[in-house]
């Protein structure tokens, strides 16, 4: 399955518990499929759940309001640490460095996933205790920005029901895809 979820028409399952570990290839224009092994619905156009209703574009900037729907997101996604940004993020491979992608409803900025500093395009900044800082790209370690910093909205820095899909760090893209990946058609 490694060697098949690196093929641009392979989607990881994002269904019912979030930490399903099956995937399917999907023909070209698939929007909604079911997961063969959990039976979660997915939305077959982007790399998340399925949304019924809803465009991809409302789905990632939280216009639904079904409770369960958001406990499902809050677990398997981090909310963009840019102000006035309501792009909930879900990482599904690929390196830290992150884009909030404005052509998905995102605002534009570039963040690492793990701190969640915000940086300029090409610049790679950490908090100085960011485990990613030291890794693949290095950065420059920067202090922690204050709550009242008008780049970042309050409690930038917390995502406390997060607990990923352990696919954060595997080789299939993102929503919002890491800056050097190859992956352009998202």
């Amino acid at each position: 399955m490694a060697d098949m979820s690196r093929r641009s028409d392979f989607h990881w399952c994002r269904g019912r518990s979030g930490k399903c570990d099956w995937g399917q290839l999907l023909p070209e224009g698939t929007k909604t499929w079911e997961c063969r092994k959990c039976g979660g619905l997915n939305c077959g156009l982007e790399h998340h759940i399925a949304h019924p209703g809803l465009t991809c574009k409302e789905f990632v900037v939280g216009v639904w309001v079904d409770p369960e729907a958001m406990r499902f997101i809050r677990r398997t996604h981090k909310q963009c640490p840019g102000a006035g940004c309501k792009a909930w993020i879900e990482k599904a491979g690929q390196c830290h460095k992150m884009e909030c992608k404005a052509s998905l409803g995102g605002c534009g900025i570039y963040f690492c996933w793990e701190c969640k500093v915000i940086f300029p395009a090409g610049v790679h900044e950490h908090l100085y205790s960011c485990e990613k800082r030291n890794g693949y790209c290095g950065g420059k370690g920067v202090p922690k920005p204050g709550q009242k910093d008008p780049k970042y909205k309050p409690n930038w820095d917390k995502d406390l029901e997060f607990v990923g899909t352990g696919k954060e760090y595997s080789g299939s893209k993102s929503l919002y895809h890491c800056c050097h990946s190859q992956a352009d058609r998202i």
